[in-house]
């Protein structure tokens, strides 16, 4: 996958506001690269939260059942088989199950039953945002592209890559699996050293710099 030409960043927590619901707390991602053509989602880990992995839905537990079917919403005990496709005071409908359908594997939005766990109840629910985002965004402003890149320093990278494999092989129908990749920082930083504008190496030694002291914290 390559980046987009011309790429640009916004602002961190760039969000897609009603794309997939909720205004209220619309989707929120790390760096958003955009071309004419091209949309790429950039989440990125860096040391602690690393090595947590890709985080799962808060709602799980106290408020759902941690399945995907009638009678999961502990809270407000509707029958919605997903208690956020539903308004909840100022929280509106959540798009995910509607807007994946197009992407996720059949599966993945069969009805379940108590026992079973949501396909995003863990760490799918992070990179499903992500994901959707940029699929979202790509078609509500005419891009032909999207893809979502995750990255994280080498020394913790073996969950997150893990991680996205699976969802890669469990979620994403097979046309779209190559539309989430993994790369480390060290690898971004021998890119950067290729380029040799607008202080490139100071970037890479600054990255590489961060990873140390990091690395010699944990």
């Amino acid at each position: 996958m390559s980046l987009p030409r011309h790429a640009q960043s916004p602002s961190r927590g760039q969000s897609n506001g009603p794309v997939l619901g909720g205004k209220d707390k619309p989707t929120s991602i790390d760096i958003l690269l955009e071309s004419n053509n091209e949309v790429i989602a950039i989440e990125s880990k860096f040391v602690t939260d690393a090595a947590h992995g890709f985080g799962g839905c808060g709602q799980v537990g106290r408020r759902c059942a941690g399945f995907h079917g009638p009678g999961s919403d502990l809270s407000t005990k509707t029958s919605a088989w997903c208690r956020l496709e539903n308004w909840e005071r100022k929280r509106s409908p959540r798009t995910y199950w509607a807007t994946g359908k197009r992407y996720f594997r059949e599966e993945v939005s069969l009805p379940q039953s108590s026992g079973q766990q949501c396909p995003f109840a863990g760490f799918n629910y992070q990179l499903m945002r992500n994901f959707l985002f940029a699929a979202a965004f790509a078609e509500s402003f005419q891009r032909n592209y999207f893809a979502v890149l995750t990255i994280a320093p080498k020394a913790f990278a073996n969950k997150l890559i893990s991680q996205v494999h699976a969802f890669r092989e469990n979620v994403l129908k097979e046309g779209y699996r190559e539309r989430l990749v993994f790369v480390t920082y060290e690898d971004y930083c021998k890119s950067i050293d290729k380029y040799t504008g607008m202080g490139a190496g100071g970037l890479s030694e600054f990255l590489r710099e961060a990873i140390r002291r990091q690395v010699l914290c944990d």
